[in-house]
């Protein structure tokens, strides 16, 4: 995870490079720059966009062995709804952020201060985004493992096994994961 977000941030340091010498370099040397720059960004997007889907599957385990309901449902319509509403409002920030930065689609070539905004737009935003995303990715505790953990702990209650019996370590994850005590879950 940490060299999909490194490899972005080197993606996003390499447009800024390729941005500032644009004029600088021979057009064709410009070239492979720009395109081998945005090919290495978008993958490494890509992996970072991928990230967070493979996070968020596991928060109907999690509330399952609170509530001991399955609501995946629940949770998919949820995040697809956040989703598209942060899409909305970044949407609409960035329209407001290059207005006010005097960018107009219709011209042949933007003034030195609407490039200086769209470059911060596309290259800053990703940037705080990216080392946000980092700082927050780092301290998830949720992966493959303690979501098995979870699963079995499910199985085993299901199974009429009693709460007294629980694991330690398995009791560790669920009271880090839940944020609350064990005696708490599976009510």
């Amino acid at each position: 995870m940490r060299s999909a977000f490194a490899g972005m941030l080197l993606g996003v340091v390499w447009l800024a490079l390729a941005w500032i010498l644009t004029g600088v370099l021979p057009v064709a040397a410009w070239m492979v720059l720009s395109v081998i720059a945005s090919l290495w960004f978008l993958v490494f997007k890509a992996l970072v966009g991928y990230l967070p889907w493979t996070v968020l599957v596991f928060m109907p385990d999690i509330n399952q062995i609170v509530t001991r309901r399955y609501r995946s449902a629940t949770f998919s319509s949820v995040q697809s709804s956040l989703r598209q509403l942060g899409s909305g409002i970044v949407t609409i920030g960035v329209g407001m952020v290059l207005a006010m930065v005097g960018f107009d689609s219709s011209l042949p070539q933007q003034s030195w201060k609407a490039s200086i905004g769209v470059a911060v737009v596309m290259l800053g935003f990703c940037t705080v985004s990216m080392i946000v995303c980092w700082i927050v990715s780092s301290r998830l505790i949720i992966n493959q493992q303690t979501d098995l953990d979870v699963l079995h702990e499910v199985e085993r209650l299901r199974a009429g096994g009693d709460k007294a019996d629980v694991d330690s370590s398995v009791r560790r994850t669920v009271e880090r994961l839940t944020g609350l005590p064990y005696e708490e879950c599976w009510k």
